[in-house]
């Protein structure tokens, strides 16, 4: 099997969309859910960027990026708790790699993250001469 595959778990959106969920309801698990998802309920492109980021330092780290004892704590540190640099929990991890997934996929505010999963797979293209 070639190429690239996305999996789409019924919460994926084209860039064109934006979907609301019914009021009051979240779409998505507490471990990788953007902060805009759990504030506003609202799914877009950024918040699975986001998403993808915390998938991304799963399997980089071996641990998701927030821990917390229930799912209300959980969102919380989604919504405003600082994210481990993934180098504090396996120092082999490069700058870069920290940068782009930490400090950009990860954003609390979707302006800073990247704006497609284009710009995703342009960076990771990059990171790949990055080895770790």
């Amino acid at each position: 099997m070639g190429g690239s595959q996305l999996a789409n778990f019924g919460i994926a959106v084209r860039p064109e969309e934006s979907r609301l969920t019914d009021a009051g309801y979240c779409v998505g698990t507490p471990l990788y859910m953007a902060p805009g998802i759990a504030l506003r309920g609202e799914v877009t492109l950024l918040a699975d960027v986001y998403s993808y980021g915390a998938t991304l330092y799963h399997l980089i780290t071996g641990r998701t990026p927030f821990r917390a004892p229930n799912a209300i704590a959980l969102i919380q540190k989604h919504l405003s708790g600082p994210t481990l640099p993934m180098a504090s929990i396996h120092p082999q991890v490069p700058p870069d790699w920290d940068e782009f997934v930490v400090n950009r996929c990860l954003a609390k505010q979707p302006a800073d993250r990247p704006q497609s999963m284009d710009e995703v797979l342009f960076s990771l293209d990059a990171l790949r001469s990055i080895p770790f």
